[in-house]
């Protein structure tokens, strides 16, 4: 009898442990994720709110994470109270994980590495994940590693391409949201302060020269240092032109949601059984 009522405490005090740690979305209300996050990072419990108001309430709580299973076009999200320390592009911390079903190639494994180390391929499952601090970023990641993994960019093309992109789109934007603030304006003043700059480099070129005429001197040297500068604008203006072409509507396209179609049916890749002949 006494064996028995012992059993019977023991599991009861088991699943008080586990209604504790782990909830499913008909058990709890927005209450209840609130009072698991409240002692989150500022970040991650702000990550929370936005998640919660675009996804609705997570379909699993413990008390180190939030999981939303199938909403949009995510296969799973995974909010995290503890994040990761990322230095690619710029120091941040990662504790925002979203996952789609995808087959990568065996042979584009290395790459993915090379890119994006937060960037998980899970061959058994066949998924692919991107792991940042928001999601337009892990869009940004995805976008370019399914570029990498069709041709369409290196390694080193797809790496230039997120820096970029992010940092403008950071500039920009103010939240876990992404929202913008006149993203254009700011991409417009450095063009036109070059602009100006170009303008007052001229001058003083023409100065250069009418002296030269003056004192009779060769103007050689200042036509070489007119055409490097010459150069370096054009240059200039390139770049501030690629980086133009990087916004569509104030956000670059790549950051507004998947550029590509998401490959339906079992993505997931088993392997094959060793074989014992050889083993033994």
């Amino acid at each position: 009898m006494k064996i028995l009522i012992g059993s019977s405490i023991f599991l009861i005090i088991v699943i008080v442990i586990a209604c504790s740690t782990a909830y499913k979305a008909t058990d709890f209300s927005v209450r209840d994720v609130n009072s698991v996050t409240e002692n989150w990072p500022a970040n991650t419990k702000d990550a929370s709110t936005v998640l919660i108001g675009k996804f609705g309430l997570p379909d699993e709580v413990t008390s180190s994470s939030l999981v939303w299973n199938n909403k949009g076009v995510w296969k799973k999200t995974v909010l995290m109270r503890d994040g990761i320390p990322h230095d690619f592009p710029v120091p941040h911390t990662d504790y925002l994980m979203q996952t789609i079903n995808y087959k990568v190639p065996v042979e584009k494994y290395t790459d993915l590495a090379r890119y994006d180390g937060s960037v998980i391929v899970e061959r058994t499952r066949g998924t692919l994940s991107a792991r940042c601090d928001r999601e337009e970023m892990n869009f940004l990641s995805l976008n370019l590693a399914h570029d990498i993994i069709t041709g369409k960019k290196t390694v080193d093309e797809a790496r230039d391409y997120y820096a970029r992109a992010a940092l403008q789109f950071k500039e920009g934007s103010t939240g876990v949201t992404g929202r913008t603030t006149d993203p254009t304006a700011r991409t417009t003043d450095p063009a036109e302060r070059r602009t100006d700059t170009t303008a007052r480099t001229t001058d003083p070129a023409e100065r250069r020269t009418d002296t030269a005429v003056r004192r009779t001197e060769p103007i050689d040297r200042t036509d070489t240092t007119m055409a490097r500068r010459t150069d370096s604008i054009e240059r200039r203006a390139e770049t501030t032109e690629r980086r133009t072409d990087l916004k569509e509507g104030g956000i670059d396209p790549y950051l507004q949601g998947l550029q590509f179609t998401i490959p339906q049916g079992d993505t997931g890749d088993r392997d094959v059984p060793a074989n014992r002949t050889k083993m033994n």
